[in-house]
């Protein structure tokens, strides 16, 4: 099918506006930036990526048709929030020790042999009064959903963490341009003082750009009689990399652990560690707004 009609039903936008998309040069097909609408790409072979998010990863071995289980696959969009543990990668390159994507290995197992029950009724089914169809043919060889983080935490930090399989919507969530707030807790390691408080409001620069959070707040955490723990709660909406890290460093202050809990106006809340689930479509708009 054509790029622009591909983008339009990845939900990226209207037909008219994602042939404008590829016009200005924010899709690459197969690590390339094509400025042409009619390119011709396949579901499940071409990976096709919004300004560095892909709205597809499929493995380079698939072969399956835009008209088979493929493009079937891309349009079954999953949402997820995830409390990464420490010691993960946010990467979907299968060299890696220990991503965050093998937490959902499990899941896409059981989604799979689902999907294959549900194939295989229907196709018993349709052998018996002859009206088997090519969709219910082919639909045994779907391929798993390729999901992919929304942005990225550093190997030691945890906290929430948005996983999917929609290209169109984690783009509206990473992005810098559309500002989305990302609030943390930081753990130091020891006490914060208010001059300290006040260096990390003012910003520091990282890399080459000088950042300012949107707010600053230090608490003690009493973890036990006489132990406390002092804390930093930081909001940010720049995203750039190591962000809150430098932003403490500047203060001259020792980062001992650092949680991600909130996204937009999605909250971590009590979700444990290295658990996930399922996003409501009540709460799909939620990371988008601040």
């Amino acid at each position: 099918m054509r790029l622009g009609k591909a983008l339009a039903l990845a939900g990226v936008a209207s037909r008219r506006k994602s042939e404008d998309v590829v016009f200005s040069g924010r899709v690459a097909v197969n690590g390339e930036v094509v400025m042409k609408p009619e390119t011709r790409v396949t579901w499940g072979r071409d990976k096709i990526e919004l300004d560095g998010v892909p709205l597809l990863t499929p493995p380079s071995s698939a072969s399956a048709s835009s008209s088979g289980a493929g493009a079937r696959e891309a349009f079954t969009k999953f949402h997820f929030m995830l409390n990464k543990p420490k010691g993960y990668m946010c990467s979907s390159d299968e060299s890696c020790k220990k991503s965050v994507l093998d937490l959902f290995r499990p899941w896409i197992e059981n989604y799979m042999d689902k999907q294959g029950r549900e194939a295989g009724r229907r196709r018993s089914k349709g052998s018996q009064d002859g009206s088997i169809e090519e969709e219910d043919q082919a639909e045994s060889l779907a391929l798993p959903p390729r999901l992919f983080t929304v942005g990225r935490l550093d190997v030691a930090t945890t906290g929430l963490l948005l996983v999917t399989n929609d290209g169109a919507w984690a783009q509206e969530i990473s992005h810098p341009k559309y500002g989305v707030l990302k609030e943390y807790v930081v753990t130091c390691a020891t006490k914060v003082k208010l001059a300290q408080l006040e260096k990390i409001a003012e910003g520091t620069e990282v890399e080459n750009t000088f950042v300012v959070p949107k707010r600053v707040e230090g608490f003690d955490y009493r973890t036990g009689d006489p132990k406390y723990e002092y804390k930093v709660k930081i909001v940010v909406g720049e995203g750039k990399k190591h962000e809150v890290r430098e932003l403490v460093a500047s203060a001259g202050l020792k980062v001992t652990a650092l949680k991600r809990i909130r996204i937009g106006a999605l909250s971590l809340n009590d979700l444990p560690i290295g658990k996930f689930r399922g996003l409501k479509k009540k709460e799909l708009e939620l990371p988008k707004k601040n």
